[in-house]
């Protein structure tokens, strides 16, 4: 804690005069709340400035009345000494000569015993004149130097003006400048703080620029692939529709039984007697057989089907035979062809063809 050297008073802030150098509480802080002794003014700098010049001690109050009655005796003796007066053109020059000197004249017309005593009396007077005249120079130092002391003041004064309306400049302009700054750095601060957020932005947008360019890449070769696979499937796609196309052809030849297969054309063999040939077949579908058939003496045949296990058609029919026949029968997808030789003495020689229809 700290206690102001004017009033005793203790505060917790203390302000220190630039003047004197003392601390003082906020009441008493100015020069003049707390009579600063380091500010000269007008009437207690010259008063305090008499009282430091020592007074001249003919003009002090012991010897006030003397020094009266000194000066009514000089006023008669002033006739005496008015040939050495004429002797110097001023009294000053007088009064500060180192040594005085008579006229033969006036020095003849004395006795040697007025002499001597107007000598001393003249010495007594030069010597309390010489007082007077120091007095009167005091009082014109002391008037001089109030007259310095005063301009000095004054132009203190103006000087003082000068800098405090100087300081007072500066101190605002300071204050322009700290208010400026702060507004700059305030400024600056929301601008860097603005930079760092779009700093982070930037970097966030870089990091998914970067994720993004990755998953990018991962789908353009996925689509290198799709689109290979496309192309594949387009290619299965367009055997497809061929087939289709053949499909749907071969239906409607089959539906309208256009559709033919070959099954044998020209197929020639030997039956023995009392034996028989059988063939098997298996057919994509139902259809219509046509059967041809050239043989070296009679025999007949029958058409089955393995499914059903059974014989349905006999040609020619019972008890016919033939040793030559062309004729067209409904057939299952599995069929059997079944030759037979009713000789019993000969073998027969036979040529047959199959057509199936569906």
């Amino acid at each position: 804690m700290n206690t102001c050297d004017y009033c005793g008073e203790i505060s917790k802030i203390v302000y220190t005069c630039k003047y004197c150098n003392g601390k003082f509480c906020k009441t008493h802080k100015k020069p003049h709340q707390h009579n600063c002794l380091s500010i000269v003014k007008p009437e207690n700098s010259i008063s305090q400035t008499q009282a430091d010049i020592p007074k001249s001690p003919v003009l002090t109050e012991e010897n006030l009345s003397q020094t009266q009655a000194e000066n009514s005796n000089l006023k008669a003796n002033e006739s005496k000494f008015k040939e050495i007066g004429y002797k110097y053109k001023t009294p000053l020059e007088f009064l500060f000569s180192d040594s005085i000197t008579i006229s033969s004249d006036s020095s003849q017309k004395l006795d040697s015993k007025n002499s001597i005593e107007s000598s001393e009396k003249k010495t007594d007077f030069i010597l309390r004149a010489r007082r007077l005249v120091n007095s009167l120079k005091d009082k014109t130092d002391v008037e001089s130097t109030n007259q310095h002391i005063n301009n000095n003041y004054n132009l203190n004064s103006s000087e003082n003006r000068d800098q405090k309306k100087s300081f007072f400049r500066i101190k605002l302009i300071l204050i322009t400048m700290m208010i400026v700054s702060i507004a700059l750095n305030g400024f600056l601060y929301t601008e860097y703080q603005d930079y760092q957020q779009l700093n982070l932005d930037y970097i966030d947008l870089h990091n998914n620029t970067i994720v993004l360019q990755s998953y990018y890449e991962k789908l353009n070769s996925q689509y290198a692939e799709l689109r290979q696979e496309y192309s594949q499937i387009n290619d299965l796609y367009k055997d497809l529709l061929t087939d289709h196309n053949k499909l749907e052809d071969e239906h409607y030849s089959v539906m309208s039984y256009q559709m033919n297969m070959i099954l044998e054309e020209g197929m020639n063999i030997t039956i023995e007697p009392k034996e028989n040939y059988t063939i098997l077949y298996k057919l994509p579908f139902t259809g219509i057989l046509n059967v041809s058939y050239i043989a070296s003496g009679d025999v007949y045949m029958w058409i089955g089907s393995n499914e059903l296990n059974e014989y349905y058609s006999r040609f020619p029919h019972f008890p016919e035979t033939a040793s030559k026949l062309d004729f067209s029968v409904p057939v299952y997808h599995d069929l059997i062809i079944y030759f037979a030789n009713p000789n019993e003495y000969e073998s027969i020689s036979l040529t047959y063809s199959l057509d199936f229809i569906y």
